[in-house]
């Protein structure tokens, strides 16, 4: 697509989502470390979810309505075929992940805290220096 200069708003946006991985190798590693309930994985996640939506979502409208308003005159028959069948692809896939992702924040946010901060926060000494 780039060779012959088609499509290249697409195939950019497409490689510039990548920088949302990084929030998702963090939180692989995090696990990896069984820092799962830390306050960092906690901070990750929510960012994670957030810039995946900026970066992944909501330019996803636009850049529907470019593909569908753009001229494909240049387009042989073949290369319009095969955009129009790929090119839907990552936004879909887009659109499942973060209901994936949203889900997964939404119900790590919904559920207690596990019973290490409950007794914690039941000791006398964090209530002293509360007071």
């Amino acid at each position: 697509a780039t060779l012959r200069h088609r499509s290249l708003l697409v195939v950019l946006f497409f490689v510039f989502t990548e920088v949302t991985n990084v929030g998702q190798h963090v939180r692989i590693i995090l696990l990896r470390l069984g820092r799962e309930h830390s306050r960092l994985y906690v901070l990750n996640g929510v960012a994670w979810a957030a810039v995946f939506f900026m970066v992944r979502i909501l330019p996803s409208p636009y850049l529907f309505y470019k593909m569908v308003d753009c001229s494909y005159k240049d387009y042989s028959t073949a290369d319009f075929v095969i955009a129009w069948l790929t090119m839907p692809i990552p936004f879909v896939l887009n659109s499942f992940w973060f209901h994936l992702l949203a889900s997964g924040v939404s119900r790590f946010m919904a559920r207690p805290p596990p019973i290490a901060e409950l007794l914690a926060e039941e000791r006398p000494s964090s209530r002293a220096k509360r007071r």
